[in-house]
C-alpha cells in the first residue's frame, strides 16, 4: 500500500458501517421506503467502487521481478503449456518435437530421452537451431526422436551443457504412439 493511501481502509470501514446501518433501516421499512433504498444503493456503489479502485492499484505479484531478466537457456516446447503436462507425439504424423530456447547462452545444448521410470536413457543428442546457427537470443529448434521408440511414456530432459549429468533446465513428459 502506498504511504499516501492510508485513508482508504478507514474510508472503506466507514462506508461498511454506514451500509449496515442503512440496510437495517431498509429492513425495518420492509423495503418500501425509496429514500432508504436509494441511500443503500449509493453507499453500496461507493463501497464497490472504492474497493475496486483499491484492489486495482495494488501491484501484481508474479514469480519474476519485472527488472529481472528471463533465466539463461529457458526452454519452451510447442504444444506444451501450463495446463498440458504431457506432450503427445504420434509417429504416424511426425517424430519431431519443436520449440524455442530463450535468453540463449552458449551453444552446447543437449537433450536426453529416458524411460518412464527414468532408469534407462533411450536417446541423447544435440539440440540444433532450425536456421543452422546459434546467433539470436531466441532460437527455435527441432528434436527428431528415434523412430525405433516404442509406444510408451518417456521423459525428455533439455540441458544447457554438453554433459547431460548437469541439472536439467526443463523436463517434459512425452507420450509416444508408434504403430510400428
Amino acid at each position: 500500500m502506498d504511504k499516501n493511501s492510508w485513508y482508504i481502509p478507514l474510508l472503506a470501514a466507514g462506508l461498511s458501517i454506514a451500509f449496515i446501518i442503512v440496510s437495517f433501516a431498509v429492513y425495518l421499512t420492509k423495503g418500501k421506503s425509496t429514500y432508504w433504498l436509494s441511500k443503500k444503493l449509493k453507499i453500496g456503489g461507493l463501497l464497490i467502487g472504492l474497493t475496486t479502485t483499491a484492489v486495482t492499484h495494488q501491484s501484481c505479484v508474479t514469480c519474476y521481478d519485472y527488472n529481472e531478466p528471463m533465466p539463461d537457456n529457458y526452454f519452451e516446447l510447442d504444444g506444451m503449456d501450463y495446463y498440458n503436462d504431457t506432450l503427445d507425439i504420434d509417429f504416424s504424423v511426425t517424430n519431431k518435437i519443436s520449440g524455442a530456447v530463450y535468453s540463449r547462452y552458449g551453444e552446447d545444448l543437449v537433450f536426453s530421452v529416458r524411460d518412464s521410470l527414468m532408469v534407462d536413457t533411450v536417446q541423447t543428442g544435440e539440440i540444433l537451431p532450425l536456421d543452422g546457427i546459434f546467433d539470436e537470443e531466441k532460437e527455435e529448434f527441432e528434436i527428431e526422436l528415434d523412430s525405433a521408440l516404442k509406444s510408451s511414456i518417456y521423459h525428455l530432459s533439455l540441458y544447457d551443457a554438453k554433459v547431460p549429468d548437469q541439472s536439467y533446465n526443463n523436463m517434459y513428459t512425452i507420450k509416444v504412439t508408434n504403430e510400428d
